[in-house]
């Protein structure tokens, strides 16, 4: 996670840079891996979380719905849902699969 409004995807055994993330319009705060190793979840200062699709990079979802910047992400152990922290004092609930 980047004040460059980036994500990226280090390989860890040479160091390099294997895909990167763009989406965000503002610094992204926290990341979290769902269960399954096959998305992530972002939080931004743009006040929204984006689903990506770590394979292919594709943003798969944004969820609207904070009024502030989104700081923390939780995925939830069954890989359904995440819970998001917003300093609009609120935490959220979101089914990853609809968005609500």
């Amino acid at each position: 996670a980047s004040n460059d409004k980036t994500l990226k995807l280090w390989n860890l055994e040479t160091g390099e840079d294997e895909r990167t993330f763009n989406g965000h319009s503002y610094p992204v705060n926290a990341v979290a891996l769902t269960p399954d190793g096959k998305r992530v979840i972002s939080a931004s200062f743009d006040k929204t979380l984006k689903l990506w699709n770590l394979e292919t990079g594709e943003d798969e979802r944004t969820f609207n719905g904070h009024s502030y910047p989104v700081n923390a992400v939780a995925p939830t152990p069954d890989g359904k849902r995440v819970i998001s922290a917003s300093n609009d004092k609120t935490l959220k609930l979101w089914n990853l699969e609809t968005g609500e």
